[in-house]
């Protein structure tokens, strides 16, 4: 708990992390729509909107939980320890909000994306309790 931010910056991450998404929005050639970079152009634009350096640091590091390898995390931990914690909560709610969109609790897809979220948890705090 002594690594999660406030509350007030939670929330403000949280309802705002995706700002970007209609900027980014494109197609492919089978009509699926995809959001290239859109943690990064969420990041630019609530930076741009408000000038809150942090919560436009943690929109830019949103999707690291979900897509960065063991090797990477170490790496974040280093560069960005306090906010670690806020953006594995924030992640593991993000699954939970979109359980639908991947077939529900019990689907394949969810249970892979719960997967990832809950081995880079335990190598987080394995590595924020002395691992580093």
């Amino acid at each position: 708990m002594n690594n999660l931010l406030p509350i007030g910056i939670l929330s403000n991450y949280q309802i705002y992390h995706d700002i970007g998404k209609p900027l980014c929005k494109t197609y492919d050639e089978n009509g699926n729509y995809h959001f290239y970079d859109h943690a990064k152009i969420s990041a630019e634009k609530y930076l741009k909107d408000t000038k809150d350096k942090l919560i436009s640091l943690l929109i830019l590091n949103d999707m690291n939980i979900h897509t960065f390898k063991a090797s990477e995390i170490e790496k974040m931990i280093k560069e960005i320890p306090e906010l670690t914690i806020s953006l594995l909560i924030t992640g593991l709610a993000e699954i939970h909000a979109n359980a639908d969109m991947f077939g529900g609790l019990d689907s394949i897809g969810f249970k892979i994306k719960y997967k990832q979220i809950n081995q880079r948890g335990k190598q987080i705090l394995k590595l924020l309790n002395g691992g580093l």
